[in-house]
């Protein structure tokens, strides 16, 4: 269907993912979710329906609770769902908290957690999570500390949590001291998703290589988390070596991976290199370019005065470019001193922002 180019509708993205639940088709289910995001369709209620329901069939409480409360309005089934989860799952005083952590109800949460006789470690890792999420690092560490004291361990999910936080927060002692943890819990207990989200907070490439290197297989997160941090330092050359070992090795590559590759070619200047990827997505790879990658490309190509391809190709994705990217190409415009095109973008940018002040000031700078 996709490849005949037809698009798909809530209505059969909200059947396919119902089809995936009733099969136990769950992996199958999570990549469609994964589609559901790129085209901006998670809002909707009957595939948000039908999202809760497949997770908790899965087991995944609090990533059901999370697609619940993502929803601008909830309505009478899709809470008679969630309530349907917590009573077949025998376990709602445990919902309950991972219910409260995914709506950040903290309070309502932690009184929950107190109500448990005793806590297991079920519970205790809905308090992890709810802290890590609501970027509560001493509140992290607290729990933390007594989850050690009660001789509990956290769970995978809840390590990478813990380093995202540590991560978000740039606090790389804290991140370093959830390794020695995982460490200290033996390296089988280091699955591959708190690898990869080590590599991604260690702030020190050689430490990230060694963390990949230690993989034994590595998976899609691994590969795009060492190529995310080799262009986060600036490092183009070295994520267009680890994505040609990528594609060896036969780990096919997704849209963040593509983005974090662009953003390697956009900081060391890699022009023609950026361009044959971006190229690659669509013709070699069947993954195709949303907003975040033409934007990478803008970025890339007006810099480098290429201003005239910088508007060829958001011409060709009309549909995708915002003002935010005419807005840049526009700056461009204006550097490399290109009057034709930046008088096209300026009315393109006007046009798209009647209302904005800053648009008509960006505007009227160009003409000066």
């Amino acid at each position: 269907m996709i490849s005949q180019g037809i698009k798909e509708n809530s209505s059969t993205l909200s059947s396919i993912l119902s089809i995936c639940a009733n099969t136990g088709l769950y992996k199958e289910g999570v990549e469609i979710h994964s589609r559901v995001v790129v085209l901006g369709c998670n809002m909707n209620l009957y595939i948000a329906s039908s999202l809760v329901n497949m997770y908790i069939q899965m087991g995944l409480v609090i990533v059901a609770f999370k697609s619940f409360y993502d929803l601008p309005k909830q309505n009478l089934p899709v809470w008679n769902l969630v309530l349907r989860g917590i009573c077949e799952l025998g376990r709602s005083t445990n919902a309950l908290v991972d219910f409260y952590s995914a709506c950040g109800a903290l309070v309502d949460a932690d009184k929950a957690f107190e109500c448990i006789p005793p806590q297991d470690v079920i519970s205790w890792n809905s308090m992890v999570s709810v802290s890590a999420a609501n970027d509560l690092l001493r509140e992290a560490v607290r729990v933390l500390e007594e989850m050690r004291l009660c001789d509990k361990h956290p769970s995978a999910m809840s390590f990478v949590a813990l380093l995202n936080l540590s991560s978000r927060r740039k606090e790389l002692l804290f991140g370093k001291q959830i390794h020695n943890f995982v460490v200290k819990l033996g390296v089988d207990y280091g699955s591959a998703l708190i690898q990869s989200a080590l590599i991604d907070i260690s702030g020190q490439i050689r430490l990230s290589e060694q963390i990949f290197e230690a993989l034994p297989s590595p998976n899609i997160i691994g590969f795009t988390s060492i190529i995310n941090a080799y262009a986060r330092k600036g490092m183009g050359s070295e994520c267009l070596g680890m994505f040609e070992e990528m594609i060896r090795k036969g780990v096919k590559p997704d849209e963040v991976t593509f983005l974090c590759i662009l953003l390697g070619c956009n900081h060391s200047g890699l022009v023609e290199e950026g361009k044959k990827i971006f190229d690659s997505m669509r013709t070699l790879h069947e993954v195709y370019p949303d907003r975040r990658h033409y934007s990478c490309m803008v970025d890339l190509l007006g810099p480098a005065g290429l201003v005239d391809e910088a508007e060829e190709l958001l011409n060709h994705a009309s549909s995708t470019g915002d003002s935010v990217m005419w807005s840049s190409l526009l700056r461009s415009c204006r550097i490399h001193q290109n009057e034709d095109v930046g008088r096209r973008e300026a009315k393109t940018l006007m046009d798209l922002e009647p209302e904005d002040p800053s648009v008509w000031l960006q505007a009227s700078i160009f003409f000066s």
